[in-house]
């Protein structure tokens, strides 16, 4: 259900109830895991630099990134079951292996007619391992110039720029024409690259303001929620996203030893850098909660393509041993830093519920005290 400023509120009147509460459990957390697909206000408060991060929005950014690798049907179908409102969306595939492209792109929104209710989401799919187009894309880490006005602001990586430039202009017209008052975008590994290219091209669009209409999308523009992502350019880039405080609204993911985060590494891609933005992180445990933020560019690039993945690919086989030895979780707590099994978008979905349903338990803070009147 809505509120009346279009957010998503969570059905309180039921699970507040004295007889739900008795039957069902008194804790919030046990409460919410009975209404297991129903959320809180998406509750988008304003800094002084854009837009505050939100539990609740990083879960259904978490649930939209980790369901973007099924059919858009199932997307749709599991975003209406977490939102409980009717939701409408569009695809826009993008399909090419010589041209190193496999872009999904997926919006859905809900279904209000005044569009300043509307909420919508932008969920870009991510690399799957079967899909020559994702790995060849991730593998073309030549650097092409991002343009911003009439001069350059720095390089980007090309096969996430190439794959968000070949549904940009169906995005581009969804947006104008489906108007939302709140928007997310997300992703989850290489789709969360394409996210926040996706976010620096509509900033790039209303500053140019060719079309006026672009300005109204990017004040919608509440956040960008990634998981696993890699860097996406360099230096100029970094200080262009920093210039335009987009690090403000972009809220990275990183789950433990997830090893996408450390690349593309220097010995292959040069001076690839994260710009500086809020990163939440995580320790590989089954009840782990994100910590942030960190505002700092955190996660340096690694310097060795194939350390990296040597190291990840340890990882990989040790997990999969037929037995358990103490020397191998040795092994792994002080020298495999980095994995592949960290990468997977269900650790990412997993800790930003727990962590959205802890912060619904938080109290909200005590409004502050009334000063008593003063003698006359």
């Amino acid at each position: 259900m809505l509120n009346g400023s279009g957010s998503l509120v969570f059905q309180r009147s039921i699970i507040d109830d004295p007889e739900y509460r008795r039957i069902h459990g008194e804790s919030a957390r046990d409460r919410a895991q009975v209404l297991d697909r129903r959320i809180p206000v998406l509750r988008f408060a304003r800094t002084d630099e854009g837009w505050a991060y939100s539990p609740a929005a990083a879960y259904v950014a978490a649930t939209a990134s980790a369901w973007a690798y099924s059919d858009p049907e199932t997307l749709r179908a599991q975003m209406e079951d977490l939102l409980e409102v009717p939701i409408t969306g569009a695809v826009f595939p993008a399909t090419n292996a010589p041209m190193y492209l496999d872009t999904n792109a997926f919006f859905l929104r809900t279904t209000e007619e005044d569009p300043s209710k509307r909420v919508g989401i932008l969920v870009y799919r991510g690399t799957e391992l079967t899909s020559v187009g994702d790995v060849l894309a991730d593998a073309y880490v030549e650097t092409v110039p991002f343009p911003a006005r009439n001069y350059r602001v720095g390089s980007v990586h090309g096969g996430f720029y190439f794959g968000m430039e070949a549904v940009w202009k169906r995005v581009y017209s969804m947006l104008v024409h489906e108007r939302v008052g709140e928007l997310i975008i997300a992703g989850h590994s290489l789709g969360a690259a394409m996210a926040v290219l996706t976010a620096a091209q509509i900033v790039k669009e209303a500053e140019q303001d060719r079309d006026r209409r672009f300005r109204d999308v990017r004040a919608s523009l509440r956040g960008v929620y990634t998981f696993g992502q890699p860097a996406v350019g360099d230096a100029g880039f970094a200080r262009w996203m920093d210039e335009k405080k987009l690090g403000a609204i972009v809220f990275r993911h990183a789950y433990a030893g997830d090893v996408v985060p450390y690349l593309p590494t220097s010995d292959v891609a040069g001076n690839f850098e994260h710009f500086v933005s809020g990163v939440w992180t995580a320790p590989r445990h089954e009840s782990a909660l994100w910590i942030g933020p960190n505002h700092s560019s955190t996660f340096p690039v690694a310097r060795f393509f194939a350390a990296a993945l040597a190291t990840a690919g340890i990882d990989f086989v040790r997990r999969r041993l037929p037995f358990k030895l103490a020397a191998t979780r040795w092994l792994a707590d002080r020298l495999l830093k980095l994995s592949f099994d960290d990468h997977s978008p269900a650790n990412y979905l997993r800790v930003s519920k727990d962590s959205f349903l802890t912060d619904l338990e938080t109290p909200p803070p005590a409004p502050p005290p009334v000063p008593s009147p003063t003698a006359s």
